[in-house]
């Protein structure tokens, strides 16, 4: 039904359970079953319907720095169209510093990619949040619990952003967040920073990089970590109480799976031949600092 409309797939999940007490399933134990199973079919196939035709009515290129949604933008003043009232992300970030109060959950954000090289128009603005989580709960590609309500209050969400989490004890930079540059911190905005994105003086951002034997480490204790990450998800996977603690609004037991798959993939991938990095022969200062 996957080329279905999405009213189609609805329509099909409610009349499926009406005709199927009619069918030859005298058995109720599997009648429930398979009721279960192809309601859940369906309902994934609507949504990814809805999904679709959401994103074809909404995409559109991103300019200079406002998101192609929602009109986000790094900072304040990150776009001279955006007038210095519009709140931005460092903005956003700095209003929920204090959140929890005993122990504030977002410690850094990095912006890094092809926004570092003034690209325009850009699909997106790619950032890296480092939450205040040991390295073991948050694993590469992974959305651990309390990053969906950060997502949200910064509204990275929304659209016009791709967001990494990272936790505040790892380096910020891996082998694809390269060359990230810190925008803000518990101290607040960079002022600098966001001056020189706005006037797309890129050569004087500090880029945060390893040195080659540094990275080369990293990689190795990542991969290790994502493996161990994704033995733990499978063999937790059909225990009583695992899929209720990894459920919740927009999430299901299936995206921890399907993130720890893909995070380790991931990594085993850039453990191949060597390529040039996204910022590789650009102009800017490299800074190798203790967040890489």
């Amino acid at each position: 039904m996957s080329g279905h409309s999405p009213r189609t797939c609805l329509g099909a999940v409610r009349a499926y359970p009406t005709w199927l007490q009619d069918a030859p399933l005298n058995d109720a134990t599997a009648r429930d079953w398979a009721v279960r199973d192809y309601r859940l079919y369906l309902v994934t196939v609507a949504r990814t319907c809805l999904r679709r035709q959401h994103g074809r009515l909404t995409r559109r290129p991103v300019r200079g720095w406002r998101s192609g949604r929602r009109g986000s933008t790094m900072g304040a003043c990150a776009v001279p169209a955006c007038g210095g009232e519009t709140p931005g992300l460092a903005g956003a970030c700095d209003r929920v510093k204090g959140w929890p109060p005993e122990d504030p959950f977002l410690v850094a954000a990095y912006v890094f990619g092809d926004v570092l090289q003034g690209a325009d128009p850009l699909d997106n603005v790619q950032v890296a949040a480092a939450v205040n989580l040991p390295p073991e709960e948050v694993p590469r590609g992974s959305s651990p619990h309390g990053t969906g309500w950060l997502a949200d209050q910064l509204r990275l969400s929304k659209g016009g952003f791709e967001y990494w989490w990272r936790s505040h004890l790892d380096p910020a930079c891996n082998h694809y967040i390269r060359g990230p540059v810190r925008f803000w911190s518990h101290d607040g905005p960079d002022e600098a920073v966001l001056s020189a994105l706005a006037e797309r003086r890129f050569a004087d951002l500090p880029r945060l990089e390893p040195s080659p034997a540094r990275a080369r480490e990293q990689l190795a204790g990542d991969l290790d970590a994502a493996l161990r990450h994704l033995r733990e998800v499978r063999d937790s996977y059909w225990e009583h109480d695992w899929p209720n603690e990894h459920r919740g609004p927009g999430r299901h037991p299936e995206h921890e799976l399907w993130e720890a798959v893909e995070g380790y993939l991931d990594i085993l991938d850039a453990t191949g031949p060597p390529s040039p990095g996204p910022g590789a022969g650009e102009p800017g200062g490299t800074t190798s600092a203790p967040g890489c």
